[in-house]
C-alpha cells in the first residue's frame, strides 16, 4: 500500500489490504516460430526459429511488470496475480523474433543459408537480445536457434532433378575413366608383348645369320 516493491524468494507470504502479490515462474520455456522467408534470390525458404526464454525479475523490471505485463488472477492459499510468459511472448516477443529472423535471413540467397547457418543463428540471437534489452522487457533470452531450414517442395524437386543429372554424369564419367584405364592397360600389354616378339625376331634372325655363314658349299657337299 505504501508503493514499495520487494522481491521475495519461494515460500509462503501474505499480502494485506491494497498490496498486490505477483507469482513468477522462473523456468525457461521454449517457443517456436515457423515462417516462410523470401530470400535475396526470390525463393521462399521454410524456416523454424526456436527461442529459449525465461522471466528475469529484477529491481529494474518491476515497474514494467506492474504497469504492462499481462497477469492472470489466481485464487489459491494466497490470492495474487500470475505472470504469464506464454501471453507475454505472444503479445510482445514473437514479433521481435519473427522480424529479426526475417530481416537477417532474407538478405541472403537460399544456397548461402545452410552453409552459414551458425553465423546467421548467432546474428539473430544477438539482435533479438539487443532489441529485448532496448525495450526493457523483463525476460532473459538464453538462445535463439535455427531449428529447421528447408526449401519449398517445387525447389526440392528441381534440386533433386539436378542432383540426379549430376549423379548420372558422374556415373558416365566413371565408366569412361574405367574404359580409358582398361585401354591404357591393354596398350601397355600390347607394347610389352611387341617388345618380346621383337627380341625373339632379332634372336631368330641372328641364328639364321650364323647358320648361313656356316653353310658353305664344302660343308654342304660333305653333308
Amino acid at each position: 500500500a505504501d508503493g514499495k516493491t520487494q522481491i521475495i524468494d519461494k515460500g509462503v507470504y501474505k499480502s494485506w489490504g491494497r498490496d498486490r502479490l505477483y507469482f513468477v515462474d522462473g523456468k525457461f520455456s521454449s517457443f517456436k516460430e515457423s515462417m516462410k522467408i523470401l530470400c535475396a534470390d526470390d525463393v521462399n525458404m521454410d524456416v523454424d526459429l526456436k527461442s529459449l526464454i525465461s522471466f528475469d525479475v529484477s529491481e529494474k523490471s518491476i515497474e514494467f511488470i506492474k504497469s504492462k505485463m499481462p497477469t492472470r488472477k489466481v485464487n489459491e492459499e494466497i490470492s495474487g496475480y500470475e505472470l504469464s510468459l506464454d501471453e507475454f511472448y505472444k503479445m510482445a516477443v514473437s514479433d521481435v523474433v519473427r522480424g529479426t529472423g526475417r530481416n537477417i535471413i532474407s538478405a541472403n540467397e537460399t544456397d548461402d543459408i545452410r552453409p552459414n547457418r551458425k553465423q546467421l543463428e548467432a546474428a539473430i540471437q544477438a539482435a533479438v537480445i539487443e532489441r529485448v534489452e532496448a525495450l526493457k522487457y523483463p525476460i532473459r533470452v538464453s538462445a535463439v536457434l535455427l531449428s529447421n531450414i528447408d526449401y519449398p517442395e517445387s525447389v526440392k524437386l528441381k534440386r533433386e532433378e539436378i542432383k540426379n543429372v549430376q549423379l548420372e554424369e558422374e556415373r558416365k564419367a566413371a565408366l569412361a575413366q574405367a574404359r580409358l584405364a582398361e585401354a591404357e592397360r591393354m596398350v601397355a600389354v600390347e607394347t610389352e608383348e611387341a617388345k618380346v616378339r621383337l627380341v625373339r625376331a632379332k634372336a631368330q634372325a641372328s641364328e639364321y645369320s650364323i647358320l648361313g655363314e656356316q653353310l658353305t658349299d664344302q660343308f654342304l657337299m660333305w653333308r
